[in-house]
């Protein structure tokens, strides 16, 4: 089963039944688990081609099995959030949503910043940044990176994985995060993003085979 923007059947029933729900209108990451249609389309990994698209596949069903984690007592600790942060030299206590990201692409050997530090994401492989004017509307690829920008911070304070889109929303993978989409959440959760709330993405998958085919040239 093919996913994102390769999957027309899935993608137009998703489209039709996330974009006129009221729940995501209103309360879109609090009540994402009471929407059945939400739930009945809980995406897929992509395992239908040779190449990047298995492996973005790949690391969304590696970031997917991680969903449910909590921490311990809501201090970002706890055995899962201590392994997160060991990939980038942390210990708990810290920020983990970048450090999670860290761990989904070292469990398949994709390079990354391997950085806890959430605009460390976004120096290279940006395929997107908002207000920046493009050919085409831009369609995103499972396994990319979206990047949420914080007024009060002035810089990018959080980082999720895309999962898939419809017309109006990503749907993400996201640690340290909670059901009202904090940047200082207690686990890893799926959420419903609306587009425009997404500032930045980055595609690492997709540098490692844009690397690869230089090599070869």
């Amino acid at each position: 089963m093919t996913q994102g923007h390769n999957l027309p059947k899935k993608a137009a029933l998703r489209t039709e039944l996330v974009d006129q729900c009221q729940v995501h209108e209103i309360l879109p990451a609090e009540r994402v688990g009471q929407c059945q249609g939400h739930m009945a389309l809980t995406t897929e990994p992509v395992d239908n081609s040779p190449g990047h698209e298995t492996l973005r596949g790949k690391l969304v069903a590696v970031a997917a099995s991680q969903v449910g984690v909590r921490e311990k007592t809501g201090r970002n600790d706890g055995p899962e959030v201590r392994k997160y942060l060991l990939e980038v030299n942390l210990s708990e206590g810290y920020a983990y949503c970048a450090a999670g990201l860290t761990w989904c692409h070292n469990q398949l050997k994709i390079p990354n910043p391997q950085s806890a530090w959430s605009p460390s994401w976004f120096k290279e492989n940006v395929v997107y940044r908002r207000n920046k004017p493009q050919i085409s509307p831009f369609e995103s690829l499972p396994g990319q990176v979206a990047g949420f920008y914080s007024e009060s911070k002035k810089r990018v304070s959080h980082v999720a994985l895309v999962e898939s889109e419809s017309r109006q929303h990503y749907f993400t993978i996201e640690f340290n995060t909670n059901g009202s989409s904090s940047d200082d959440g207690e686990g890893v959760r799926r959420l419903i993003r609306k587009k425009e709330s997404v500032y930045v993405i980055a595609d690492h998958v997709g540098a490692v085979f844009r690397f690869t085919t230089d090599d070869r040239r």
